[in-house]
């Protein structure tokens, strides 16, 4: 039987940690200093080694809207982790949180104000809210004052199923979604992670994402976190990205793998075209150039669609 978790406040967030004791802190005060208030934390740990585990205990002292959901299964990985918490938790408003991020004070506000916009004139679509962000060194100093500026990201393009069926751009950390989105991401394929799994059942719902052009978190790039803003058009990254061949191709058919998985779940009758992408593999690569070109089925900027052509 699943743990089941009923939120008595609007937002739920969801936290997930793992050997995070050296950030969690910072993370945790600028969600207790967040001016809406209106929020039950729920933390999830995924057995860690540190002290991390003792710092959640001294916040559950702090604050009663944080709560430790300590029984439940360790060494899952983070999108298992996420999506299982989601699923034991009912609330009206979702968001995800990182362990080593911090957040703006008025992060929660600006999602929810734009939020209930939109479920004004669409209360029973599914919604999902994501914004930019700032990305900052081990010391919060900015390295990007803007992550879709400095990559070149055009987070419009999420409006193209297509697209989304090999790239997302709505990161977990930025997400704010109603309980209508949660409902229609279940049930769940593992080989999507979890952000980019909940953005494809929307848009294919025929929901609503909306991108909110101001950052609201403070990005951390670390070395155990090299996910943040890379230069994509600096000639370091043209070099690397093209040099390694292994890293491209796993990238592509791991979107692949998605697509495929996608279809697998859903059926082929409306998703026939994520189908033809999830089989590229086995074609020439004259036959995925014009399927690319045709289906106008491209990625975000020069670099990464390079890498698609040569490795794709």
């Amino acid at each position: 039987m699943k743990a089941s978790f009923k939120n008595n406040n609007q937002i739920a967030i969801i936290l997930c940690t793992y050997n995070g004791a050296q950030y969690l802190s910072e993370q945790l005060e600028s969600i207790i200093k967040q001016t809406f208030s209106n929020w039950t934390l729920y933390i999830r740990d995924d057995g860690s080694t540190d002290n991390t585990i003792e710092i959640i205990h001294n916040y559950l002292l702090l604050d009663n809207r944080i709560i430790f959901c300590e029984k439940l299964e360790k060494h899952i990985g983070p999108q298992k982790g996420f999506i299982g918490m989601l699923e034991c938790v009912e609330s009206e408003l979702y968001m995800f949180c990182d362990q080593d991020d911090v957040w703006l004070p008025t992060k929660i506000q600006l999602s929810v104000d734009v939020y209930n916009d939109i479920y004004v004139k669409n209360p029973c679509k599914p919604i999902v809210v994501h914004t930019d962000v700032a990305v900052v060194d081990e010391n919060l100093a900015v390295l990007e004052s803007s992550h879709w500026l400095s990559c070149r990201l055009n987070p419009d393009e999420l409006k193209n199923y297509n697209y989304l069926a090999i790239c997302c751009y709505t990161q977990g950390n930025t997400m704010l979604f109603n309980n209508e989105a949660k409902k229609i991401s279940f049930p769940y394929s593992g080989e999507f992670m979890h952000d980019w799994w909940i953005s494809t059942r929307v848009i294919k719902s025929k929901g609503i994402i909306k991108s909110i052009y101001i950052p609201t978190l403070l990005y951390r790039q670390h070395s155990k976190n090299n996910v943040g803003a890379k230069k994509l058009y600096s000639f370091k990254y043209l070099k690397s990205r093209l040099l390694n061949l292994k890293e491209t191709r796993d990238s592509i058919n791991k979107t692949r793998i998605q697509a495929e998985e996608f279809c697998n779940t859903f059926g082929m009758d409306d998703n026939y075209l994520i189908y033809l992408y999830s089989q590229l593999s086995n074609v020439s690569k004259f036959r995925r150039i014009s399927f690319y070109i045709k289906n106008k089925i491209w990625k975000s900027g020069l670099v990464r669609n390079l890498g698609l052509i040569i490795y794709g």
